[in-house]
């Protein structure tokens, strides 16, 4: 397998960064097997619902979407606000997002005449910051009520290796109690380049610091939204080792009470695992706690390599179809990511319509109901 430099599409100003991908990238969705809409016929109506015409073309969504991983502000928590990011929704057959701050801040280095915005832009490091969900909950709160329904929220401004850090939830719970919250995330585990960039430690999926945390979500039937590679980056014809792999089961075990969503399924950049169906197919079958968000890498990396559905994805995905989830991993703001969602397109009209609706849609009401409910 190579590396590939990619021009991908991503939330941020002018920038391009290569995001780690294996193999070739051959998804255009430029291509017609792409577009989010189909024509229908339906008769035309008028108020009464008298039919005033037999038939009229009318475009309707394939499918619609529930997010499950947006970030609608960046590493120097600039972007969108969220009723800009609606018209986005609307033109992409986006229902709801789920909401998560970014834990991190990109430091701007002394002699760096550019503003970096992505955590790999360069080598300056990230620390962590407890202001982020502040600003994107009080824009919730000044939301036509009409907008407020579409959109739920995780917690996730905290230093994720400080065990104070329950401190600072059930504060932000205490000034918020309106706010959809439905969980905690997305925790920064075990990462790519990430971990090695951050001040003040490196947390890991089971660090005592997320304890308190993780018994907190199992109390109100929260979820946790958990970023943790199960192997490190490797470089060239090498396969990653599974090092971190422990860490997640770890979790798991320890807290069975506890939802987690497997944030892009435990890869990231340059992760390479040629057995990666088997192994979370294992860990599904293991721990009824766990789902998998197939967001970023892992989709272009694994899902689609080719520009095919992969043989052995569409046999995982059918097999555990109630515990798979579709998400744009938006970073800034959705803007014009229209990619981000288009791309699941050949994927959707590879599996029956049944299993493309849960995990593009009704998984993610599961959870937020549970959470709410």
């Amino acid at each position: 397998m190579m590396l590939l430099y990619c021009n991908y599409s991503i939330a941020y100003e002018t920038k391009i960064h290569t995001h780690g991908y294996i193999g070739t990238k051959s998804i255009d969705v430029n291509d017609k097997a792409f577009d989010l809409y189909k024509n229908t016929k339906e008769p035309l109506t008028n108020l009464d619902g008298v039919v005033k015409s037999k038939k009229r073309t009318k475009k309707k969504c394939k499918f619609k979407f529930n997010d499950i991983h947006f970030h609608p502000l960046n590493f120097v928590m600039q972007g969108k606000s969220l009723e800009e990011n609606i018209v986005f929704m609307d033109q992409n057959c986006i229902n709801n997002s789920l909401v998560s701050s970014l834990p991190l801040l990109k430091t701007w280095q002394e002699g760096y005449k550019e503003r970096p915005t992505y955590y790999a832009d360069d080598d300056a490091k990230l620390y962590w910051n407890n202001m982020s969900d502040i600003p994107i909950f009080n824009q919730w709160e000044k939301l036509p009520v009409k907008h407020k329904s579409r959109f739920h929220f995780l917690i996730n401004g905290f230093n994720h290796t400080d065990k104070n850090s329950i401190n600072y939830i059930n504060t932000i719970i205490e000034l918020f109690p309106n706010v959809p919250i439905v969980g905690i995330g997305e925790i920064m585990g075990k990462h790519d380049k990430l971990s090695d960039q951050t001040y003040g430690g490196t947390s890991r999926a089971d660090h005592p610091a997320l304890d308190k945390i993780y018994k907190l979500s199992a109390q109100k039937n929260w979820f946790i939204l958990l970023h943790n590679n199960l192997g490190h980056q490797v470089f060239g014809n090498k396969k990653s080792k599974l090092n971190y792999l422990a860490q997640i089961e770890n979790a798991l075990k320890k807290y069975k009470d506890t939802l987690f969503i497997l944030a892009h399924g435990g890869v990231s950049r340059n992760i390479v695992i040629p057995d990666l169906t088997v192994i979370l197919d294992g860990l599904l079958k293991k721990y009824e706690n766990l789902y998998i968000d197939i967001s970023w890498v892992i989709y272009e990396n694994y899902i689609v390599p080719d520009g095919k559905v992969a043989a052995e994805w569409i046999e995982f995905i059918n097999k555990n179809s109630n515990k798979i989830l579709i998400g744009t991993d938006n970073v800034g703001g959705y803007k014009s990511q229209d990619y981000n969602v288009k791309k699941y397109i050949i994927l959707l009209d590879t599996l029956n319509k049944e299993v493309a609706d849960k995990i593009a849609y009704t998984n993610y009401e599961f959870l937020i109901n549970r959470a709410i409910h």
